[in-house]
This record gives C-alpha cells, structure tokens and sequence, in this order.
C-alpha cells in the first residue's frame, strides 16, 4: 500500500475548506450538458461495476406520482437539448443512472405525454449561426448579425413551410404535462447538477420521499441536517469540533438558499466560524503533524518540511456567505460587527486559541479583502 494511502487511512482526510455551494447566481453549478458521449462498448471492469450500481440504484427507485424513475424525470429536462434521431448521448445516462439506451426512455416519454417533436420555430435556437446562415442563404435573404438577428430573420422573411422543410435538424420538446413533473420532482434536476448536497445524494432523498406523502423533499434535507447536528454535539462533546463546524455551515448555506430565517444563517454562520478558526484550524494541524512524524519515522529518505501552524484563514466560500447575508439583511459594516462580536461573546469556552476580540479582527479583515 502506497506510503500516502496508509496516512490517509490513519488518519483520516482534512476537512474542505468550502462548504456547500449555495445557488446564488455567481457561482457555477456543475455543467453536465456537454460530457463526452458514449457508445455501447464497455471495456473496463470498474466501468461494468459502476453501471450495475447506477442500475440497481434506478431500478429500486421510488417512483414518482405519474409513475418516472428519476432518470426519467431527468430525461424530461434535457429533452428540448437533444436531437430527434440522436443516437449518442453523455456518459452520465450510462454511468450514473445505467441507462443502456436512453432513445428507447425518449420513446417512452413520448408515448405518456411528457415529451414530444418539437417544431422547426423551437428548434432554430438550438441550430449552430453557421446552420441558420445557410438557411437564409438558401433562401437569398441577408445572413448579417448575431444569432439572435438571424433567427428573427428566419422567423420574419420565411414562411412556417419552408423552414420545415429547410432547417436541417429537429430537437425534443417538453410538453405542459413535462413541465408539471419537473416542477413537482424539482429534487431530481437540483441533485444531479450537485451530484451531492447537505451531506446527501438524490437516492437517498428518493428513497426518504416514500414516507413523505406531500413529497416535501426540502424538508427531508433540513432533517437530515437536524439530525447530523445531534451527531456534531456528540463529537463536540469529545472535543472533536469539525463536524460541528461544518453542520452549522451546511444549515447556513441551507437557509441563504432558501432565503428565509436570515438573522438565524447569520448566527449559524458565525458559529461556525467561532468554531472553524478557534478549534478546526488546529485539529487539521495536528492531523498533518501525525501525518509528517509517521512518514519521516518510517520513511527517512522522504523530503518534506514539517508542518507549520498558519495563521487562520477562512474560506472563500464562507467569506461569500457572510456578505450575502450583509446584503440580504441589509446590514452596514458596523452593523454587521456588532452583530459578530455579541454573537462571538456568547460562544466563549474554555481552550480558545484566540480571544473573542483577534477572532472579530480575522473575520473582519477576511470580510474587507476584494
């Protein structure tokens, strides 16, 4: 076993340093839209075993009220982006859902109502500028501007029959019957662009709707977290305060995204920053410590400096959090300091690596940077 393998083991893996990602608009969400397509061989016995997982998981899904496996619901959603006829498709159908055929999914979708052929008019968004020009070309009209011109041209100088006939490929189309699933199984798009969120996963949530006949899957997260902070004290309780940090991070990041109980994410928030910078910062220095001492002791030919402990820092992530809870609650600078520094009062316990005073002072200069 690899030198780094048996640290890790021992050890243990440092806590991340960005929590969650919320939903604001400035930060990215995972595109998936353009992963490279597969086709039916697969070689690899990593590759057979991930797909028989992805089908098992598929296959015992909780189905949704109209009867959709998650991945049909999702099939739904990226529907009006796939092409009639299409043959090929991205990876993640196989590898994380274990669907084989996914036209044969679009058939079906098709069958019950969800999706249907789209027209030629919503189609020409999804058509290259070079597709649209010639399209005009054919047809001798101008093929000057941007996309959006060029449609508005074709839409304008060409009748609704000539472009059926001209445009040169047709894409899916959701029909109002797809668009009430999506809005009622939301879980299934937010879950496969986060992949993970709040310490769970899309299967997991599935899996929890059955006892919730209103499918209130937000409410099953907020559980989840509830839950995950009696676990926190536990370790708390033992000295042990990363898992709490984190848990009060993840119930901030919940509350930003949901926009409400603000003034309750702000506490959360500086909670776990208390916490983050007085505690976590320390255990994380002692696990790269152990982590130095074990391989010089067994390893002596290994160069590698030993660890120092840095002056804290807090994530990016976390410094965000903070000034969109300033921005939502409508805070000043002051305002906002004030609040930290009552807060920070309140959480004083023994063992401290700083004073409530230098902890206000590394928020406050993490807040300021640009």
């Amino acid at each position: 076993m690899d030198i780094w393998q048996v640290v890790k083991k021992l050890f243990g893996s440092q806590r991340k340093t960005d929590t969650p990602k919320s939903v604001e608009k400035n930060r990215k969400e995972t595109d998936l839209d353009n992963v490279k397509i597969f086709k039916t061989e697969i070689t690899t016995k990593d590759s057979k075993e991930k797909i028989e997982e992805a089908k098992i998981l598929s296959n015992n899904a909780v189905l949704s009220k109209n009867g959709l496996k998650p991945y049909e619901i999702l099939m739904i959603y990226y529907a009006p982006k796939i092409e009639i006829g299409q043959n090929e498709f991205q990876q993640f159908w196989l590898y994380e859902y274990g669907v084989e055929n996914p036209s044969d999914c679009l058939d079906k979708l098709c069958e019950m109502g969800f999706v249907t052929h789209g027209s030629a008019i919503e189609s020409l968004d999804l058509l290259t500028i070079s597709e649209l020009k010639n399209i005009l070309k054919q047809t001798q009209n101008s093929q000057t501007g941007n996309k959006t011109a060029l449609i508005e041209r074709i839409k304008e100088k060409i009748s609704r029959e000539n472009i059926e006939i001209l445009i040169p490929r047709k894409f899916f189309s959701i029909t109002e019957k797809g668009e009430n699933e999506l809005k009622s199984e939301q879980y299934v798009i937010y879950f496969h662009k986060k992949k993970t969120a709040y310490g769970m996963s899309m299967w997991q949530v599935n899996e929890q709707l059955q006892n919730y006949p209103h499918r209130l899957w937000r409410d099953i997260i907020w559980r989840n977290l509830n839950q995950g902070t009696e676990f926190a004290l536990t370790e708390k309780k033992k000295g042990i305060f990363s898992p709490y940090a984190n848990n009060r991070y993840m119930m901030c990041d919940f509350l930003i995204e949901e926009n409400r109980n603000l003034d309750t994410a702000l506490k959360l928030l500086i909670e776990a920053m208390f916490y983050d910078i007085n505690f976590v910062s320390l255990e994380n220095f002692n696990k790269e410590l152990q982590a130095y001492e074990f391989i010089t002791q067994y390893s002596s030919n290994m160069e590698r400096e030993k660890p120092v402990l840095e002056y804290p820092h807090l994530s990016p992530h976390t410094v965000d959090n903070l000034r969109i809870l300033q921005n939502r609650l409508n805070y000043s600078d002051e305002e906002l300091y004030e609040a930290i520094f009552t807060d920070l009062n309140s959480y004083k316990i023994a063992g401290m690596r700083f004073s409530v005073e230098e902890l206000l002072s590394i928020i406050t200069a993490e807040h300021q940077k640009l």
